[in-house]
């Protein structure tokens, strides 16, 4: 009597297995993965916390009106719609889904009194719903490559290393063990600056987890345009370079220190360091034609389409926006969505 309970306990078992095994191989066969290598966001947005992230027709942005929390609107700021309450940085997206970095405070993000993770990893549909967390340590620096996202976690045991997770949730696994700021990426490879022994420029196939030398210098925040590499040169008092790939040959573009900058393929925005006379500039991407956008300290550049977005310095009450056809700034007043009961 008990080896007969023991075998329908066993096929019990078996059949559960198999039914959990059909269930899982279902939910990850219909999930929409991307068939090629797509980015989630420019990289100089990315470098500047990722607050704003064109996709399609739609911009998702953190609502400084809502206490940052993940929005999304049509170029003219119109069809807005909240997507979650959580104070979103580092957005990235695709076809189907938006990717943040969740950085909710007791006294922001309108979320569950059981809120067990206050910093971390999230997706979320383009249609909203409930977000999906992905990694639930705190995390940083979050950039969508292909089917993964590379992102800073932090652990008490590890310190701050580079990993990377499938955007279904699985695959998570370390990557290089130091903060490697994975942000420019471009089709299967992603450009960056050294941390751990240097600051040169490397190139990392996410194909193979392989990196290559790519320029030798004391750089940071390095982006690609064209075919050259623009980057903060920390041997020039943090002016901005530029490295030509093919033959190597480094040219300074903006010789004031520059504290933070952003660049599409027409202009290189910038804030120019300077204790008398800081400004928020605008050059040709040769560094000529500079313009003077507005005086005093700005951070957080992030780039539309059609507008430049930034905030004054230790500042986060008001979120400007800069119309890139005509240069009028006005602080960027999108409205807020009230929260159902």
């Amino acid at each position: 009597m008990k080896a007969k309970i023991r075998d329908i306990l066993i096929f019990v078992v078996v059949i559960a297995v198999v039914i959990a095994a059909c269930v899982f191989y279902r939910s990850r066969s219909k999930f929409p993965y991307n068939d090629d290598f797509v980015n989630g966001n420019l990289p100089g947005n990315l470098y500047n916390s990722g607050y704003f992230c064109e996709s399609e027709d739609l911009i998702y942005f953190s609502n400084p009106q809502d206490d940052y929390a993940l929005y999304s609107m049509n170029r003219d700021g119109k069809q807005l719609t909240k997507l979650t309450t959580d104070y979103a940085t580092y957005i990235n997206a695709d076809a189907n889904h938006i990717y943040y970095i969740r950085n909710n405070t007791a006294d922001s993000a309108n979320t569950s009194l059981f809120r067990w993770g206050m910093n971390g990893l999230c997706r979320i549909a383009k249609s909203g719903g409930d977000p999906e967390i992905l990694e639930t340590d705190p995390c940083i620096y979050a950039c969508l490559s292909g089917n993964y996202l590379y992102y800073l976690r932090y652990s008490e045991e590890d310190g701050t290393t580079l990993y990377k997770i499938n955007i279904d949730g699985s695959d998570r696994e370390e990557v290089l063990s130091a903060s490697y700021i994975l942000c420019d990426a471009v089709g299967k490879y992603i450009y960056y600056s050294g941390v751990e022994h240097d600051h040169n420029l490397y190139r990392f196939d996410t194909t193979t987890n392989t990196s290559s030398l790519i320029y030798t210098g004391n750089t940071y925040n390095p982006i690609l345009s064209g075919d050259s590499i623009y980057f903060m040169d920390c041997d020039n008092n943090y002016c901005l370079s530029k490295v030509d790939i093919a033959s190597g040959e480094k040219t300074i573009v903006i010789p004031d220190r520059v504290d933070c900058y952003n660049m599409n393929n027409a202009a290189i925005f910038y804030q120019k360091n300077d204790a008398e006379y800081p400004e928020l500039c605008k050059a040709s991407l040769d560094g000529s034609s500079i313009e003077t956008l507005a005086s005093g300290n700005y951070t957080e550049l992030n780039l539309t389409s059609d507008s430049l977005y930034f905030k004054r310095f230790q500042d986060d009450s008001v979120i400007y926006r800069m119309s890139l056809s005509t240069n009028e700034i006005k602080p960027f007043e999108p409205g807020v969505i009230e929260d159902e009961d």
